[in-house]
């Protein structure tokens, strides 16, 4: 993945804070546009192609937590760093919860920033590498739009998981989790490998994992507390069966 392939853009009130950190990024091979306005984000996302967007929390116009939902809503997908200077654990969560790939508080270390952004693009390129290299392994194909197991549909293309007709809704965390499962079933998980893919920041441990996965049981299994899709191997991790393990 070469920097400075990707297209980088700053939504942020302070234009001396968008100049800084455009000079700071372009200097690391990346190409960089800034917004101060959350009016100004649709147009700007229907002309451009986007590799990233920092978004911090307070806009004028339109706050970055509603810019965020509407931008999970909406059929392309773009990841996504917040920034905000709050230090509100309730706003931390709700961005990552909301869809947010990572939360960063201001002031910004721009190292720290540099390194979040290349963490979010590896871990964004390895889930679209694991959704072709399974497809590949498993249909014959070069590429990946949906994965089928039982009634339920993995649209890769609009990131959305249906039962039948109905959608299913899913945070991000337990889209990118899914995606891991279904693209490599029946092959163990270790906590570890789930937590290098999905990891957002210094607070997130291990056993997040399990909160998530409980969550993704409630939303596919028949019966969470038995379930036959996403299954436990006790000292080792996860497994996900294609082909239901009764």
């Amino acid at each position: 993945m070469e920097a400075n392939s990707k297209h980088i853009l700053v939504i942020d009130d302070d234009r001396t804070f968008i100049e800084l950190l455009k000079s700071y990024l372009s200097n690391q091979g990346f190409k960089v546009d800034g917004l101060i306005d959350g009016t100004e984000v649709d147009p700007f996302l229907q002309e451009n192609q986007i590799d990233l967007i920092l978004l911090d929390l307070m806009l004028p116009g339109e706050d970055g937590l509603s810019i965020l939902r509407r931008l999970r809503e909406s059929a392309n997908y773009y990841p996504i760093i917040m920034m905000s200077a709050s230090g509100n654990t309730v706003e931390r969560v709700i961005g990552l919860e909301v869809g947010a790939d990572d939360y960063l508080l201001k002031p910004v270390d721009f190292r720290e920033l540099l390194a979040r952004i290349r963490a979010v693009l590896r871990r964004c390129e390895l889930l679209r590498l694991n959704a072709v290299a399974g497809a590949s392994k498993n249909n014959g194909l070069e590429t990946a739009e949906q994965y089928q197991f039982g009634h339920f549909c993995l649209n890769i293309a609009a990131r959305q998981l249906f039962h039948g007709r109905e959608e299913i809704p899913l945070t991000n965390i337990e889209y990118n989790l899914l995606l891991m499962l279904v693209s490599q079933p029946n092959r163990v998980h270790s906590r570890d490998d789930l937590l290098a893919l999905l990891k957002r920041g210094q607070d997130t441990f291990s056993r997040s994992i399990d909160v998530h996965i409980r969550h993704l049981r409630c939303k596919i299994e028949p019966d969470p507390s038995n379930p036959i899709y996403i299954c436990t191997r006790r000292g080792e991790g996860y497994i996900f069966y294609d082909q239901p393990s009764y």
